[in-house]
């Protein structure tokens, strides 16, 4: 899949790089991520994402296309997924970019755009959701920059760093 800026591409166990690693270990990268828990080897982290393969889970390394138009690399900057729950027929989204150099550049709005337009229109969901931290300000905003709406607030639901922290949920029907 791909956006103005960014490849989307469905992921393969041997798409884990030690740079990804990296990310996941980085508590300042992971910090609001709910797989936090160390992953200190690939292949920890091929195991996690293998448990993750199956038709409820579509998992997506995002890349930034670097270069002109017809010369370019793609940059792993960060990951995507969307769960699907068959019985309801709804999905939920989660992300991270990891690559600190490129936070704050719309690239999460990016990659969220195009993940909800996929599950809301190529796999006709009913609606997808996903949630953040309540300090997790840049989640918030790409939330509400993709038009989902706020759809509830969980008090209290997570620690984060031995503190309680809301749970904000957002959602986007068709």
């Amino acid at each position: 899949m791909e956006t103005e800026r960014l490849t989307l591409d469905l992921a393969s166990i041997e798409d884990v790089t030690e740079q990804y690693v990296g990310w996941l270990n980085d508590p300042e990268a992971n910090c609001y991520l709910e797989c936090r828990q160390p992953h200190p080897t690939v292949e920890s982290a091929q195991r996690y994402l293998a448990g993750l393969m199956d038709d409820r889970w579509y998992f997506w390394f995002i890349k930034l296309r670097v270069g002109t138009e017809k010369i370019y690399v793609d940059k792993l900057i960060g990951s995507i997924t969307l769960h699907i729950n068959p019985d309801h027929h709804f999905g939920e989204v989660a992300f991270m970019i990891g690559a600190k150099e490129e936070w704050g550049k719309g690239y999460a709005t990016e990659a969220v755009e195009a993940v909800t337009e996929y599950g809301l229109k190529k796999l006709g969901l009913r609606f997808i959701e996903g949630g953040c931290y309540g300090s997790n300000g840049g989640s918030r905003k790409v939330f509400l920059r993709n038009k989902y709406f706020m759809d509830g607030i969980r008090d209290q639901r997570f620690l984060l760093d031995g503190k309680p922290e809301d749970h904000w949920t957002y959602r986007r029907n068709p």
